[in-house]
């Protein structure tokens, strides 16, 4: 793992990814090195591979919806808005994939607004997560940031925003 970290330093990009490599088949069982092998191919514009990674990863293992993120963000990448939109689905509605992952994921493609692919998407996974971590105030707290930004910047009418309170109000 260090001598990956040190060629990653030195702009040795092969040399890491064979590092990664050695350490996924010294620990197949471990996810992790898969993800990290994943995220370098895909901030390396290696994406082909990273999703390739990240499918062996997901059809082993289709509980870990953290491969699942990661895949969105690849088709996020691509244009992709089909895999995207439905690697999110799938992972917010996972209810063992960290709270406060989802809302890290939320968080960074609130920033894109008002991209267009985003303007319905998010909206929803506010609402997975209310309904996935309904005993979580964490959950109620971004979901009323995502309605806010979206009145703010009025892409959705305040009509749409009564729903959502109802929902939160009977949770």
């Amino acid at each position: 793992f260090q001598r990956q970290k040190i060629y990653l330093q030195q702009n040795r990009l092969d040399d890491a990814i064979n590092e990664n490599k050695l350490l996924i088949a010294k620990y197949p069982d471990n996810p992790k090195y898969i993800l990290m092998l994943a995220e370098i191919l895909s901030s390396n514009n290696k994406l082909d591979e990273a999703i390739d990674q990240l499918n062996k990863l997901i059809e082993k293992n289709p509980g870990f919806s953290a491969a699942r993120l990661q895949l969105a963000d690849i088709y996020w990448k691509q244009y992709n808005y089909i895999g995207f939109i439905d690697e999110l689905n799938i992972a917010f509605k996972d209810k063992a994939l960290n709270l406060n992952a989802k809302i890290n994921t939320l968080m960074k493609y609130m920033a894109f607004l008002p991209e267009e692919h985003l303007k319905e998407v998010l909206p929803e996974l506010a609402n997975i997560i209310t309904e996935v971590h309904s005993d979580d105030s964490n959950a109620y707290l971004i979901a009323g940031d995502v309605y806010s930004a979206f009145l703010e910047k009025k892409l959705i009418p305040a009509s749409e925003i009564k729903l959502a309170k109802t929902q939160a109000a009977n949770a």
